[in-house]
């Protein structure tokens, strides 16, 4: 009686095996864009890493105008202050027109948003925070958002997530990538 050869067996287990490392490897650790994933509950969360000074970065996040503004959605943005914190009023216009006020506080690490007021959100709650890294610093933003209208969450929270995307790709253009400073002080 002769066995069959090992090698089928263990060019199998080593294809597995490969596939199994690809799998968990994290998205960020081949590509430098942002990544953007959107959890069962709804919550749109990205990360990008850039190549800023952590002052640079927070003065960014600091210009709540000028993060809103990058959303081409957006057509008007409002801010007064509110003790330590801001009032922002945000006007977007994607699936139909919406107007909401949110207080946007800041945290030890970045900034968080609660919603006040608006006719068509019940929900709204947004968190930029960001941390060093060994190539720069990362840049997250979670969001989660409930909208009354007559249109499903599906489509919303994937128009969500482009924009979360296309908004942390601008960050990204403006602060330079992992170990590459931003394109102001790369022009100095």
């Amino acid at each position: 009686m002769t066995r069959p050869s090992p090698t089928p067996r263990l060019g199998a287990a080593l294809a597995l095996s490969l596939f199994a490392s690809l799998a968990v490897t994290p998205a960020y650790a081949e590509d430098t864009g942002p990544v953007v994933e959107v959890s069962r509950d709804g919550t749109v969360d990205g990360s990008v890493i850039v190549g800023a000074p952590p002052d640079v970065v927070q003065t960014y996040l600091a210009d709540v105008k000028g993060l809103r503004l990058h959303n081409s959605d957006v057509t008007s943005v409002n801010v007064s202050r509110d003790g330590a914190c801001e009032l922002v009023t945000t006007t977007a216009k994607n699936v139909v027109e919406m107007t909401y006020t949110a207080r946007r506080c800041p945290t030890t690490s970045g900034w968080v948003e609660t919603l006040l007021d608006s006719e068509l959100m019940n929900d709204y709650y947004a968190e930029w925070f960001f941390t060093p890294v060994s190539t720069g610093i990362e840049v997250r933003f979670r969001l989660r958002t409930e909208v009354d209208l007559p249109v499903p969450s599906r489509l919303i929270r994937g128009t969500i997530k482009k924009s979360v995307q296309d908004s942390l790709e601008r960050m990204q253009s403006a602060l330079g990538g992992p170990g590459a400073p931003p394109k102001q002080l790369a022009q100095e």
